[in-house]
C-alpha cells in the first residue's frame, strides 16, 4: 500500500487545465465533462467542481461532481447520474481521511460517489454501500435489422402499431420543443405519482449544451401534429444515454414511447456509437427493469458509496425528504418546482 502521507486533496474548477489533460488520457463519459457541469450549474443550481487525487504534489486522479445543498444540507455528488475516478485514486482509507479533512471542514454533511456501469469502484465502511444496476443494449458489430431482430415481440409490434397510428418522431430543435416536453414529463411525473426531479431550465441545458452541439437529441412523438410523448438523450464517445422522457396519458394506447426509443437508438447506431444505456431504474422497481430487459438491455452494475460527514444533519433530512414523499408533500413539491420552472399550470 502506498504511503498515505503522500496523498492530498485539491478542489479545483472541472476547466482546470489538468482535469482536461485526464480526460484526454483515459476512457470517461460525457457526463465528467466540463460541458455537463454547465447543465448542472444552469439546470439545477449546482457548484460543479474536481476533487484533485495528489500524490507527492502531482494530480494523477479525481473526481467530477458538484456540491448542493437542500435545506440547510450541503452535500457533494460524484457526479449524476454517473461519477466514477478517472485516472488514479488512493486506497479507500485514505479517500475517507482525505474527505473528512477537506469536505468537512467547507460545511458539507456528506459526500456521495456514483460508480459508472461496471466500472468496478469499491469504497470500505465508514462508506455505506449502495447497490444499483442499469440496463445497457450493446449493439457493437450489428445492424439496425439485427438489433432488431432481438427485441421481444411485443416491442416490434407495438412500435409497428405507433407507426400503423400516425405517429411521428421529430427532432426537437426550439425552446417551444422543451416546454412542450416539459410539460409531457410531469404529467408522467403526476400519473406515477413521483416528484418530479428536474425543472424546465434543467430541459433547456441540456439541449443548449449537448443536443445542440450533436450531443445529444430531443425527440418528439406527434400525432395529428399533437406532442403525446417525448425522450431526451445525451451521448458519450461511445454510448447514448436515455436522461429523460414524458407522454400523455391520452396518447400512451399509440405506444410513442416504443417508437420513440426505437428511433433513438437506430439514430445511435447511425452514428457509430457503440451501446445504448438506459440509466438505472430505481431500487425495487422490477416493472421497469422488465421492460427495459424486452429491448435486450442486460443489467450492469452501478453502485453509490455514502460517506456522512454530519450524522445529525443527516438524519433530520432524511425525516423531512419521506414526509416529501406524502400525498402532501409530493403536491407542495409539484408546486414549487413549477413555479420555479415557469411552467405552472392551473
Amino acid at each position: 500500500m502506498s504511503d498515505s502521507s503522500a496523498w492530498a486533496i485539491e478542489v479545483a474548477s472541472p476547466r482546470d487545465s489538468r482535469w482536461g489533460g485526464l480526460l484526454e488520457r483515459g476512457p470517461h463519459l460525457v457526463f465528467h465533462e466540463p460541458r455537463w457541469l454547465a447543465v448542472l450549474k444552469e439546470g439545477l443550481g449546482a457548484e460543479p467542481a474536481v476533487l484533485f487525487f495528489k500524490q507527492n504534489g502531482e494530480a494523477i486522479g479525481g473526481v467530477v461532481g458538484f456540491s448542493k445543498r437542500i435545506l440547510w444540507v450541503k452535500q457533494f455528488y460524484s457526479s449524476l447520474p454517473y461519477g466514477g475516478v478517472v485516472g488514479v485514486a488512493p486506497p479507500a482509507q485514505v479517500v475517507v481521511r482525505l474527505l473528512e479533512s477537506s469536505l468537512r471542514g467547507r460545511g458539507f454533511s456528506r459526500a456521495r460517489f456514483v460508480d459508472q456501469p461496471n466500472g468496478g469502484m469499491v469504497l470500505e465502511p465508514p462508506f455505506e454501500a449502495i447497490e444499483g444496476e442499469t440496463h445497457v443494449l450493446d449493439f457493437e458489430g450489428r445492424t439496425k435489422e439485427e438489433v432488431w431482430a432481438g427485441f421481444r415481440r411485443n416491442i416490434r409490434r407495438d412500435v409497428r402499431k405507433a407507426r400503423r397510428g400516425g405517429v411521428e418522431v421529430m427532432v426537437g430543435l426550439s425552446d417551444r420543443d422543451c416546454m412542450d416536453f416539459y410539460s409531457l414529463y410531469l404529467e408522467s411525473m403526476e400519473r406515477n405519482r413521483a416528484i418530479p426531479k428536474y425543472s424546465l431550465n434543467f430541459v433547456r441545458a441540456v439541449h443548449r449544451h449537448l443536443c445542440r452541439e450533436g450531443r445529444g437529441v430531443l425527440l418528439l412523438a406527434r400525432r395529428n401534429t399533437r406532442p403525446i410523448a417525448g425522450i431526451l438523450a445525451v451521448d458519450s464517445r461511445s454510448r447514448r444515454h436515455y436522461l429523460m422522457g414524458g407522454s400523455a396519458t391520452e396518447g400512451l394506447a399509440w405506444c410513442p414511447n416504443d417508437l420513440l426509443l426505437h428511433t433513438a437508438i437506430e439514430q445511435a447506431i447511425d452514428r457509430g456509437l457503440h451501446s445504448f444505456d438506459f440509466l438505472p431504474s430505481g431500487p425495487g422497481d422490477a416493472k421497469l427493469q422488465r421492460f427495459k430487459a424486452k429491448w435486450g438491455a442486460s443489467p450492469q452494475s452501478c453502485p453509490s458509496f455514502d460517506l456522512e460527514l454530519r450524522r445529525g444533519h443527516m438524519r433530520v433530512l432524511d425525516l423531512v425528504l419521506r414526509a416529501a414523499g406524502t400525498g402532501p408533500g409530493r403536491r407542495m413539491v409539484k408546486t414549487l418546482r413549477a413555479i420555479q420552472s415557469g411552467s405552472a399550470r392551473p
